[in-house]
Formats: structure tokens, C-alpha cells, sequence
């Protein structure tokens, strides 16, 4: 709503310069047929083909640049450049694109099923060699989540870095309305990761904890023993803890 708004307002501009300039020339045209109407008169009709040749092309050229700038002003070559709404939909555009990657991004961490779905298999298993296959896979899923957020983290500094650049923009300067909008967009990308990334920690310590708590007790049924303490090898994953 906006850019309509402001489009309309830089189109109504220009028929507005478009006015003020033809009627400038249009009064400068007509001051001077009425300064050679008076020439004329003073000198009489024997000067009248003298005069005529010159003042005619003088109003010839005026009529001239009236129409040029007329048409400069409408479609100049820098017409584009200088529209503050185009250049506002191309830099929107462009911070929408990387958004939508980021975004994009953040909901593949947001799905961590697999990592789910290992960890009720691995409590319904008792044979050793599934459980370490299991492992390795819980191993490799907790990987693939840290690559995933380290490449959003590296995503939203650059965000950043691009926020500072368009701020050299007069019309994108800090505090404006384009400028706000893109910190706020960035802010709002960061805490989803963070918030992400906080429950995937809490499904981390859960898991390790849940099958701390699992092997102690097999062991308790299986050998009558209390164990206290496990050596870490044996109770967690690599990666995880």
C-alpha cells in the first residue's frame, strides 16, 4: 500500500512539473511574438520580411527545446534510476529472496523426527549391534543439524552486513521506514533460529538422559546390581554430549 501510495504520488509529479513547464513556455513564446508584433509596427512593412526570418526561427527553436524537455521529463534515460519506488520493490525484492531461503532453512531444523524416531527404536532395542547402528545415525542426524545452523548463523550476518550497505541509501538511511523493515525481519529470523536451536539442545539432553536412565536399569534387571555410575561411552553418543 505503501509503494502504491508513493508510486501515484511521483506520477502526479511529474504531470505536475510536466504543466508548470509548458506553461512557462508557453508565456515566454508569447512575450516574445508580442515583443516582434511591436517591433514590427514600430519599423513598418518595409522591414516586415527582415524581421520575420529571424524572430520566426527564434520561436521555431524555444518551440523546439519546450517539446525536448517536455519529453526528457516524461521518459528520460535516467527516469528508472531516480524512481524511488522501483528502487524500493528491487531492494525489497532481493531482501525477500534471501528470506525466504533462511526461512526455509530454519523449518528443515524444525523437523527433527528423524532423530525422534531413532530415539523410540533405540529404547525398543536389546541387541547391541541395531544400537550402535542407531547411534551412528542419531550421530549423524545431531551433525547435519549443527551444519544446517551454522550455514542460517552465516546467512543472517551476511543479512546483516547487507542492512549496513543499503543504509548509505538516503532514502534507505537508518531510522527509515525500509530500513526498519529490514532489521525487524532480520530480528525476527534470528530469534526463530535461536528458539530452534533451543529445542533441539532440550531433545538432545532428554535423549542422553532417557538412555542414561534405560541402561541403568537393564543393568539392575539383568544382574541384581545398582549401578550409580556408567562410564560415558556407554550411557550417550559422541556427538551429542
Amino acid at each position: 500500500m505503501g509503494l502504491e501510495k508513493a508510486r501515484l504520488s511521483f506520477k502526479f509529479e511529474i504531470l505536475n512539473n510536466r504543466f508548470y513547464i509548458g506553461v512557462s513556455w508557453l508565456l515566454l513564446i508569447s512575450g516574445l511574438w508580442k515583443t516582434r508584433r511591436c517591433n514590427l509596427r514600430a519599423k513598418g512593412s518595409t522591414d516586415q520580411s527582415d524581421d520575420e526570418r529571424p524572430n520566426d526561427q527564434i520561436l521555431h527553436k524555444l518551440w523546439n527545446s519546450k517539446n525536448q524537455a517536455l519529453k526528457d521529463l516524461e521518459a528520460g534515460p535516467d527516469l528508472e534510476l531516480s524512481d524511488p519506488t522501483l528502487e524500493d520493490e528491487k531492494n525489497q525484492g532481493q531482501l525477500f529472496e534471501e528470506v525466504g531461503v533462511i526461512k526455509g532453512d530454519i523449518e528443515i531444523l524444525y523437523d527433527l523426527r528423524n532423530l525422534k524416531d531413532a530415539d523410540r527404536e533405540m529404547k525398543s532395542l536389546q541387541d547391541p549391534n541395531p544400537l550402535k547402528f542407531l547411534r551412528e545415525r542419531m550421530d549423524l542426524d545431531v551433525v547435519s543439524v549443527l551444519k544446517k545452523a551454522r550455514a542460517i548463523k552465516a546467512r543472517l550476518e551476511f543479512l546483516d552486513k547487507s542492512n549496513a550497505d543499503n543504509r548509505r541509501l538516503y532514502s534507505h538511511k537508518e531510522g527509515s521506514f525500509v530500513d526498519k523493515t529490514r532489521v525487524s525481519v532480520s530480528n525476527g529470523l534470528r530469534k526463530k533460529l535461536r528458539e530452534v536451536m533451543k529445542d533441539f539442545q532440550s531433545l538432545k539432553e532428554k535423549i542422553v538422559v532417557e538412555n542414561r536412565d534405560g541402561l541403568r536399569r537393564k543393568v539392575y534387571a539383568e544382574t541384581g546390581l545398582q549401578v550409580r555410575q556408567l562410564a560415558e561411552e556407554e550411557v550417550s553418543f559422541s556427538i551429542i554430549t
